[in-house]
Order: structure tokens, then C-alpha cells, then sequence
């Protein structure tokens, strides 16, 4: 029972009013001369715990204060860290404690308020004396500084990137009588704020096992993609987010770097058969953390915290769903191990190579035995297939149609997926060259995630190949909002200056981005602009700098033939196509052409242009774009080469997918 000359004061119930200033400055001044204080002063371990339990439990996060979080968090244990062997952090509870009694004993016994961590619990509790019950508001002083991100007060723990907690909202003073109490850890954007952007960064792996990272990669995987649901959001690519996995810079350079208002960063943590995730949204502009939240859940019930951390973000950003993805929330909601499943899926389908994609077009496979009503697992394997025909890892008569079944399949079962009309649109543009069919699916599919950086680039490389060069820019201007550090986003760009002629601008583009990258395709695109420009020496050494960095790839080694070409060298020129196509090495047909028709050398142009028919090379679509065919464009071969990959203006083809998906 309390003495009738002090208060406790209560946390997490509504504050009745009070002077906010004169309470700050109570608390802190207190906090302030208990770690000056010679009980203290000399304890860094001590005056550490005791930082870190007060500024938590201002945060809300009071009952979460558990010995395994203390022992990481303020005591550098690690992950294997086991509260019931090393009992570091109930001696050094006990240590604090004592200390406390001691101080309020002697040289605190004047506080008016005492700051105390009970037995049984580590939050702290704070009370209030009976010198404060005689203290007026008007009497207290308001110039203490104010908690914040960097403060003197609350200097910074190296668990938290940027700086701790700020709790605004807590002690009020209310008559004599009532409680002093806090405001939970959590502001929320505000009507009229600055339309809000997001990056998600990959949640780290703190479990001790590396084969853990498809957890942590898909709890940001599925974040990332429930929060591009939002209207009005914009949410930074994975691709973007995922260059500083395991990167040591800031949260604030990060989020600079990805142009994001709000940064989101967490981690995973495991001990037995149970899980502990953090989660925090960082405001970028002052390093303010909005929101911050501990979960402790069974490993079984992982999967739950996802939507519990996206409706804690909605909440907090003021977001809400689009229409489209509210229908697509009350579809099948799939079970935990075929989430498992479809989450090892899309972490290996993230990695370039074909025994990765083999390996995800397995998961989902497993996925949908165990739930064969699980839409994303099909979208998920229609994408995978896909990828395995783009690469050339797999004939494109064999995937693609796999590719569309499992797509079809997917809006079958959720007619608001986007990812699956993604693919069929791609595969409607890259495989079946039908243009106006392609165009209506990237439409429909921006309609349900205007997020999606690939339909915007997929999208404005249609609109590139039909020449319709402003639309193209807007496209992929808004993928590069979505994904910043994309360099392919970066390429499409330098490709269109080339094909509108503006060579300075396009050369200005290759150089910043081979500041940044020593990209092999930047190499190359810069060879070609300078050659639009004459300047033939620079452009051959570019075309070689390019094929130096992938000595196999017979597609640069062809263009750099072109290049050779262009500057005169026709000798040089020939031996190296020669070279190539005789090595077995794979030749792309239009690469090939267009080197023959700067030789002039028309039979042989015309010979490869029918083979990438043929074959339905995707490259065929840059018919129109490459200045290397101009002599040729009033040839009736070439303008029926040129309609038959379905480029000639006027031509319309039939919608064919299964279900309406809207107005062109």
C-alpha cells in the first residue's frame, strides 16, 4: 500500500490535463540527477538499464521488458542467450534496485517524484512525493530540453540505428488526487500531412541460422506488398529497399538515398520454438520514431504478426486500402504451411540464377498441394515460369503456356491480383507480340498496384518500342520513383534520350550511372551514343570496356562488332561476328542483324531478322527503335517483318485473357 505522502502514477490510461512542459521537466530533471547521482555515476551497465527501462515504459512497451530482450538489447548478449543459465540481467535488477533505495534514502530524498523498478517486472513505475502533491504547475520550471533522437538526456543505444523512442505525450499533472500518466508510444499521420512514402528494409536475421533469411526476406517481402495496397502511398520497390540488406549506413542516409518520408526496419529473433519480432517507423526528416513494437509469439503463429505490423502502419500512416485491394482481402486467406512454402518460393524466385527458380517453382508447387486454393502461390509460380523463358533457361514454348495456366488460375481465385495480370500482359508483349492486348493488361494492373515498379517499366517499354516516347517517360519516371536505385529503370532511360535524338543528355545519364556502377550495359549504351555522335574512338573503347566485363556474352560481343562497324573497321567488324557465331556461343538474332545491316550486308540482315521471328525473340520488338535499319524501313520485306512482330501502326489485337480487365 502506497504511504499516504506519495502516488503512484499510473501508465497507459488517458491524461486529464496538466501542464506537459512542467511534467517533462519533472521527469527528466529527475532521470538527470539520479545518473549524476553517486549511486550511479560510476555504473555505466547500470545507468544503461536504467535509460533503457524508463525510456520503454514511457514508450508503452513496459510489459514487453523481458529478461531475454534485456540481455540482447542492453547487455550485448546474444541470440543464444538463455535467461535461465546467465541470470545477468535479475543481478544487475537487483543492483538497480538497491542503488535506488539508496538514493532516495540521502541525497534524493527531496525528489518530487521518485522513478522505482519493482520486484517481479522491469518496467519502471513513478511516484509521486509529497513535495509534488504541494507543487503548483506554475511553479515548475519548463526549460528542460526536450526528449528527442540524440538527446543528452537519452543519449543513443546501439540496438536502435538512429536514436531512441520519443514519448511526447506522458505526465500531465491533473488536482491532487488524480494519476500522472503517459501517452502510448504512437502518432499517426495527420490529414493534410505530406502524401506519405515508405520503404520497408529487410528485417534482419537475428535467429543464428542463415537458412532463417527466407523468414526475415518474406516478412518484408509481404509487408512491402500489403502496404503498395494502400491509396495514396508510395512503398520503395524490394529491389530498391533490398541493396542495403547488411549494409552498416544509417536509417537517415537510407532513406534519403530511396526518397522515402518514412523508413520501416525490424528483426527476428529465436529462442526455442518461440519468436521475438521487432518492428519501428522511422519519420527521415528528424529521425522520430512514430511507432515501435515488440511481438513474442510461438514460431507457429509468425505468419499472424505480418498483418498485425501492416494494420499497425495503416493505422499510423493514416492509410487505408485501395477498393480493389479491400476485395481482394475477403479471398481465401491461405494456411501457415503452405505460407511457408510459398515464402521459400519467392526468396529463391528473388535470386538470379535457374537452379534458384527451380527451386521456387518447387515451393509453390508445395504450396498449392497443401492449399490448392492459394492465389499468390500461383502468381507466384506463373511469375517463376516466366522468368525461366525471358532467361532463355527454358524454351518459351514450354513455360509460357505453364506461365498463363498458372496465372489464369490465380485470377480465377482472386480477380484483384496484380501480379498475376502482370504476367499475363508481359507475356501477351514479350512472347505473343500483342501489343494492344499488353497495353490493357499493364493498365489494368497499375489500376490494382500503382506501386508496381515492373508494370510501369514493362509498360512505358511498350510504349517506347511504339514510339510514343513521352508516355514511355512518364512510365518510367514512376517506376523510378517506386524503385530509386533500379539500374535497368536507369538504362530504359539513356535508351530513349539515344532513340529521341538527344545524345548529350543520354551521354550525361550513362556517366552518372557508371559513376555509380560499372555496369557492362552502360558501357555499351554510352559506345552507341557516342557513335550516334562520331566520336568513334571513345565509342570503341566503351563497346570493349562492356564486353572486358562479360567476355562470353555473345550479344555485347555482337554489338561491340556493330560498333566496329559504325567507326569503319568493317574487317574487324565481320572477324568478330564470325568469331561469335561460329564459338556456339547463343546469338541473339536482332543483335545479329542489326550488326549485318551497318556491314550493308542485306541478305545476311534479312536471314537473322526471320530467325528472331522465328524464334519470337522479345528483342524484335526494338524494330522501330534501331537506327541501324533505317535504310531499310521502305523495303516490303522489312515492313512485313516489321508487321508481323506487330509494330505496324493501326494494328489492334483481341483482348484474350479470361476475365474483363477494364478499359484501355
Amino acid at each position: 500500500m502506497e504511504s499516504p505522502s506519495t502516488e503512484r502514477l499510473s501508465a497507459g490510461m488517458p491524461p486529464h490535463g496538466g501542464d506537459q512542459a512542467g511534467q517533462d521537466t519533472v521527469l527528466h530533471d529527475e532521470l538527470q540527477r539520479l545518473l549524476a547521482s553517486p549511486s550511479l555515476r560510476d555504473s555505466d551497465n547500470l545507468k544503461r538499464f536504467l535509460r533503457y527501462v524508463v525510456e520503454h515504459t514511457l514508450a508503452g512497451e513496459g510489459d514487453q521488458l523481458k529478461e531475454y530482450r534485456l540481455g540482447l538489447e542492453v547487455f550485448d548478449r546474444d541470440p543464444s542467450f538463455d535467461p535461465k543459465v546467465d541470470p545477468v540481467v535479475r543481478m544487475a535488477a537487483r543492483r538497480l534496485r538497491t542503488k535506488l533505495q539508496e538514493y532516495y534514502e540521502n541525497g534524493g530524498r527531496g525528489a518530487s517524484v521518485r522513478i522505482e523498478v519493482p520486484k517481479g517486472a522491469y518496467a519502471a513505475t513513478f511516484v509521486r512525493t509529497e513535495r509534488a502533491l504541494r507543487t503548483t504547475p506554475e511553479t515548475i520550471a519548463v526549460t528542460t530540453e526536450l526528449l528527442r533522437p540524440g538527446s543528452k538526456i537519452f543519449p543513443r543505444i546501439g540496438w536502435i540505428k538512429i536514436g531512441w523512442i520519443v514519448a511526447i505525450g506522458f505526465a500531465l499533472f491533473a488536482a491532487a488526487g488524480s494519476y500522472f500518466r503517459y501517452q502510448p508510444h504512437s502518432r499517426s499521420v495527420q490529414p493534410g500531412d505530406e502524401i506519405p512514402s515508405l520503404a520497408v528494409l529487410p528485417f534482419l536475421n537475428l535467429t543464428g541460422n542463415p537458412d532463417n533469411d527466407f523468414m526475415s526476406d518474406g516478412m518484408t517481402e509481404e509487408i512491402t506488398t500489403e502496404m503498395a495496397k494502400a491509396a495514396g502511398l508510395r512503398v520503395v520497390a524490394r529491389t530498391s529497399a533490398f541493396q542495403f540488406k547488411g549494409k552498416a549506413e544509417s536509417v537517415g542516409e537510407i532513406g534519403r538515398r530511396l526518397n522515402a518520408a518514412f523508413v520501416l526496419e525490424g528483426s527476428l529473433q529465436a529462442q526455442s520454438d518461440r519468436l521475438r519480432i521487432t518492428a519501428q517507423l522511422i519519420r527521415i526528416s528528424d529521425g522520430y520514431h512514430l511507432w515501435a513494437e515488440t511481438y513474442d509469439l510461438p514460431s507457429k503463429d509468425r505468419f499472424a504478426v505480418e498483418d498485425e505490423i501492416t494494420r499497425d502502419l495503416y493505422r499510423t500512416l493514416n492509410a487505408r486500402l485501395s477498393a480493389q485491394a479491400e476485395a481482394s482481402a475477403k479471398q481465401h486467406q491461405a494456411i501457415a504451411v503452405a505460407h511457408e512454402l510459398y515464402l521459400r518460393g519467392v526468396y529463391f524466385r528473388q535470386h538470379p540464377s535457374l537452379a534458384d527458380v527451380e527451386k521456387a517453382i518447387s515451393y509453390f508447387n508445395q504450396a498449392l498441394d497443401r492449399d490448392p486454393l492459394y492465389a499468390e502461390a500461383y502468381a507466384g509460380l506463373s511469375a517463376a515460369y516466366a522468368m525461366e523463358g525471358v532467361n532463355a533457361w527454358a524454351p518459351g514454348s514450354e513455360v509460357y503456356p505453364k506461365a498463363e495456366a498458372a496465372a489464369r488460375r490465380a485470377i480465377e481465385l482472386d480477380p484483384n491480383l496484380p501480379e498475376a495480370y502482370l504476367t499475363l500482359a508481359s507475356l501477351r508483349f514479350f512472347y505473343e507480340w500483342n501489343l494492344a492486348a499488353a497495353e490493357q493488361g499493364f493498365r489494368h494492373a497499375l489500376e490494382l498496384n500503382p506501386n508496381s515498379d515492373r508494370a510501369h517499366q514493362h509498360y512505358g517499354i511498350l510504349l517506347f518500342y511504339l514510339r510514343r516516347f513521352d508516355e514511355a517517360r512518364v512510365q518510367f519516371n514512376l517506376a523510378k520513383q517506386v524503385n530509386p536505385l533500379a539500374i535497368q529503370i536507369d538504362l530504359n532511360l539513356i535508351m530513349l534520350a539515344e532513340a529521341e535524338r538527344k545524345y548529350d543528355d543520354g551521354i550525361v545519364l550513362a556517366r552518372k550511372l557508371l559513376d555509380e556502377n560499372n555496369n557492362f550495359l552502360g558501357h555499351l549504351l554510352l559506345g552507341f551514343l557516342y557513335a550516334d555522335k562520331k566520336l568513334y574512338k571513345e565509342s570503341i573503347a566503351e563497346g570493349e570496356k562492356a564486353a572486358a566485363l562479360v567476355p562470353n556474352d555473345g550479344d555485347t560481343n555482337i554489338a561491340l562488332a556493330n560498333l566496329y562497324a559504325q567507326a569503319g573497321q568493317r574487317k574487324k567488324a565481320q572477324a568478330l561476328l564470325h568469331k561469335v557465331i561460329g564459338s556456339g556461343v547463343f546469338a541473339p538474332p536482332f543483335t545479329v542483324a542489326a550488326a549485318y545491316a551497318v556491314l550493308e550486308e542485306r541478305e545476311q540482315m534479312y536471314a537473322w531478322l526471320d530467325k528472331g521471328v522465328e524464334q519470337r525473340s522479345p528483342a524484335m520488338l526494338r524494330l522501330n527503335i534501331a537506327g541501324a535499319f533505317d535504310p531499310y524501313r521502305s523495303e516490303r520485306r522489312f515492313r512485313q517483318i516489321v508487321s508481323a512482330v506487330g509494330l505496324q501502326p493501326g494494328v489492334q489485337a483481341e483482348l484474350p485473357f479470361a476475365v474483363s480487365i477494364g478499359a484501355s
